[in-house]
């Protein structure tokens, strides 16, 4: 099922005018722990740990057994959380921090304290501050916890609160919890937390266990990381060839790169691969002429170099590095509207190196629409005229049988291409653990991958064009 991300609620498109990550990373956690009792629950869990490592004798924070008994708060100031009905016996201020952008307030900007998220509960009242580095959220949220049992002092209470700040929890702290209550709920991916989970996973993919390949996470988990490794390569290849970016989709346990100015391809599928549960690497594909237009172009196109001995595979030079490379003829059979129904590799050294020759041998006699009373000719054409053309014929008998002529399918529209993949072994691609985004490269592995592709159209392309 392909799968638009720009349909998450909280995605933005960096095509448009920046929006502030800052604001809609604690707005978003605010409204589910106060519409989520599980969160919270693993929210409490979360500091009742932080405060027993402070002190061992601390108190933990009871939980809730009503919806009724705790109260949520966004970007509200000190002193109206003093105007609780029931004021609280004691305040915890606790710390989430995210990476240091341009997105965070500075120290001081309030004209007068306000906390990111206030959670009150019974007798405890916690201020969650979520800050960058640079804006000191330790300090912040302690002033706030001491502004506030000042103003309870003002407004007569007789038992002012204690006071515990800072605690200091991690995002990575965070992204487990959610994690944990998004798989206890059956994972929904179309729920508000699915939702947020995403955007996170796909704007700080380094909080996530996903972030790793060889982790912990195993396939399931390393998909999202893949897309957001996938998002990378998009932007780096559209910098330099045009198009849309944000266009990368899912497409089974693929995630799809667009390559729109490529001509003879028109796009790439990028895939982990595994040996069992262990990481082994990721794989490029790319399927030239995978249409009867782009085999037009790659074929009669003067961009395109005649010598096609680059077809039998070997090594890819890349800035000095080396991906493996397969590359293999292929026949491919669709029907209406193009879509895929089967497909017939081909051995490589019965193709030729030449492409006029092997556009007079091959494209020319096969790609276009076959009616069902010629379909003894192409097989025949496949089987007989050209005998060890295909690498498996008598699977391809079986297939064509199968899905043409035991069906009720009246013609076929046959293509004829070259599949390649490339893989990028696990000691390289680990490097994606530097992160990163749609709106920054995630280092030097995306890059990687993406000069890997246009070190491949440099291939097969004319020199100057």
């Amino acid at each position: 099922m392909r799968e638009d991300r720009r349909l998450n609620l909280f995605g933005h498109d960096p095509q448009k005018a920046p929006v502030s990550h800052g604001d809609t990373v604690p707005r978003v956690l605010a409204v589910l722990l106060e519409s989520e009792p599980l969160l919270l629950d693993r929210f409490i869990d979360l500091i009742n740990e932080k405060l027993r490592a402070r002190s061992p004798e601390s108190t933990p924070i009871p939980k809730p057994t009503a919806r009724t008994e705790w109260e949520v708060g966004f970007r509200r100031s000190v002193p109206s959380l003093a105007e609780f009905e029931n004021a609280p016996l004691r305040i915890v201020g606790l710390t989430l921090t995210l990476p240091d952008t341009p997105e965070g307030r500075n120290p001081g900007e309030d004209r007068e304290p306000v906390t990111d998220i206030a959670v009150h509960f019974g007798d405890d009242l916690v201020l969650v501050e979520v800050k960058t580095p640079r804006a000191t959220p330790g300090i912040r949220v302690t002033e706030q916890a001491q502004h506030l049992r000042a103003a309870l002092e003002r407004n007569g209470e007789k038992f002012p609160p204690g006071v515990v700040s800072p605690l200091e929890a991690s995002w990575e702290e965070m992204a487990d919890t959610l994690d944990d209550v998004y798989r206890l709920q059956g994972e929904n991916e179309l729920s508000v937390l699915g939702h947020y989970l995403r955007y996170l996973k796909s704007r700080y993919p380094l909080w996530h266990t996903a972030a790793s390949f060889c982790g912990a996470g195993g396939p399931a988990a390393a998909q999202t990381r893949v897309q957001t490794f996938a998002d990378d390569c998009a932007l780096s290849l559209a910098r330099k060839y045009g198009g849309d970016p944000t266009q990368t989709i899912r497409w089974g346990d693929a995630s799809v790169i667009p390559l729109e100015t490529f001509g003879f391809a028109r796009e790439f599928h990028l895939s982990p691969e595994w040996d069992g549960s262990l990481f082994k690497g990721l794989k490029a594909t790319l399927w030239l002429c995978n249409n009867k237009r782009q085999g037009l172009y790659f074929f009669n196109d003067e961009s395109v170099r005649d010598d096609l001995s680059w077809t039998r595979g070997g090594k890819l030079d890349v800035a000095g590095e080396s991906p493996e490379i397969e590359i293999t003829p292929y026949v491919k059979f669709s029907h209406i509207m193009g879509r895929y129904v089967t497909d017939a590799y081909c051995a490589p050294e019965k193709i030729g190196t030449d492409r006029r020759e092997v556009r007079e041998k091959f494209f020319d006699p096969l790609v276009r629409k076959w009616k069902r009373n010629e379909w003894p000719d192409l097989r025949h054409f496949l089987t007989e005229d050209h005998p060890g053309l295909l690498k498996n014929p008598e699977g391809f008998k079986t297939d064509f049988e199968k899905f043409f002529e035991k069906s009720a399918r009246q013609f076929t529209f046959v293509t004829f291409g070259f599949e390649i993949v490339m893989r990028f072994p696990i000691g390289r691609t680990e490097e994606i653990n530097a992160g990163g985004s749609i709106e920054a490269d995630s280092g030097e592995a995306a890059q990687w991958v993406a000069n890997a592709v246009e070190a491949l159209k440099a291939q097969i392309s004319r020199p100057g064009t």
